[in-house]
């Protein structure tokens, strides 16, 4: 589970953002919340605000975040040349100060936290922390530090993960992190944590050359259902119940060589009458195909308790099938891993199927830097009973346009 993320000079994050999805001090035994190591976690963020409030960058810096702990990720980086362009990300108004990203994760009772500072070329710093219980207390330990030292060109390293020895030249490759030089070494602990990162499904698609994208082809979808029949029927229930018409999703593809084939088709199949009825799957509508993907990343997390991350969770969709998506995380038997949605929506509606804490109000400062309050954190008259909704739209919390 995700417990907190902080990320600074991240495109139109300048001052150091935090996303805290924790509930330290207090006891909750409802639905919505997860029990971690140190007290109860949002199973929910709802990221809501104007139109270039800079709701995406946050879902963005996770993005960039996953991908830099899974880049690179073989022994071919080894007699790669150091890239001089390594993290082609963008920083506020492309000042030359460092962008850093700090999270706090849980995967099966012990917490880690990561922070990693870098620079256009390199890694200036990162540091990776576990958290375990001890009889009645809890205790951390870092597992690994290191920090450039400008004046030799060299990492100062701390290492307390085994396998991992200070004196290892491949510590000092610039433009890679502990993630990815344990992936190269094929470390237990460096690559069962990338391999959590990897389990996560986000929208927001991050590449070594800045390019972020979020309009993978429908077909993309369709051969990952295909590849895992299991998950495949359950979208297929799930479509049933949202009624789109839709009865199965068929993909009709033939062999080309050893290994190889050709897609002959995608379609959808209806049933009307007691008659079954085929058409084009890329002929469908824009809010098929996206609760389709929709659909398809979240059972794969809710399957193995993974968070989900959705940028603009409610485009195309009717409001009501966005309702029905929260209510899915919320039944017991669906996720019974404890599985985490963090999604930005313009269905403010839905605020209210949630509480205080688990929505986050966006907005850009007078300096133009994006900023988040959550709900629960603007006073005491915030309360749970509020129609959330009502005063948002009033703008009563902020984060409305300035019309």
């Amino acid at each position: 589970m995700i417990i907190s993320f902080k990320v600074t000079n991240f495109y139109s994050i300048n001052e150091e953002l935090t996303l805290d999805l924790s509930v330290k001090g207090r006891n909750f035994d409802t639905a919505g919340y997860i029990k971690s190591l140190t007290g109860n976690v949002s199973m929910f963020a709802m990221i809501v605000g104007a139109n270039a409030s800079g709701k995406t960058n946050i879902l963005k810096a996770f993005s960039f975040l996953r991908w830099l702990i899974l880049r690179q990720s073989n022994r071919a980086v080894l007699d790669t040349p150091f890239n001089v362009n390594a993290f082609p990300h963008k920083r506020f108004f492309n000042n030359n100060k460092p962008t850093s990203l700090c999270v706090v994760f849980e995967i099966g009772g012990i917490q880690y936290e990561y922070y990693v500072e870098i620079d256009q070329e390199k890694v200036l710093r990162e540091c990776l922390k576990e958290k375990k219980a001890i009889k009645v207390k809890t205790g951390t330990t870092i597992l690994f530090n290191r920090s450039y030292d400008e004046k030799t060109g060299k990492y100062v390293i701390k290492s307390e993960v085994k396998g991992v020895t200070k004196d290892m030249e491949i510590l000092h490759r610039k433009d890679v992190t502990i993630f990815s030089i344990g992936s190269i070494l094929n470390n237990p602990l460096l690559v069962g944590l990338s391999d959590y990162w990897r389990k996560i499904p986000i929208n927001i698609f991050f590449d070594q050359f800045g390019g972020l994208s979020s309009n993978k082809d429908i077909i993309y979808d369709v051969l990952v259902l295909d590849d895992d029949k299991e998950i495949k029927k359950r979208v297929e229930r799930i479509l049933k119940k949202f009624d789109l018409g839709l009865d199965e999703i068929i993909l009709r593809k033939k062999e080309d060589g050893p290994g190889n084939y050709l897609i002959e088709n995608c379609m959808e199949k209806h049933v009307f009458g007691g008659v079954d009825y085929e058409s084009d799957i890329r002929d469908a509508s824009m809010g098929t195909q996206r609760i389709i993907r929709y659909m398809r990343m979240i059972i794969s997390a809710l399957r193995v308790g993974a968070p989900v991350f959705i940028d603009e969770l409610d485009a195309f969709l009717h409001p009501a099938i966005l309702s029905e998506v929260i209510d899915l995380f919320l039944d017991e038997e669906k996720n019974s891993q404890g599985s985490q949605l963090i999604f930005s929506s313009h269905s403010h509606a839905v605020m209210n199927k949630l509480d205080k804490y688990q929505i986050f109000i966006v907005e850009k400062n007078d300096s133009g830097s994006t900023e988040v309050n959550r709900l629960g954190s603007l006073g005491p008259d915030v309360r749970n009973e509020d129609n959330f909704y009502s005063k948002y739209i009033s703008g009563y919390y902020g984060g409305n346009p300035r019309l």
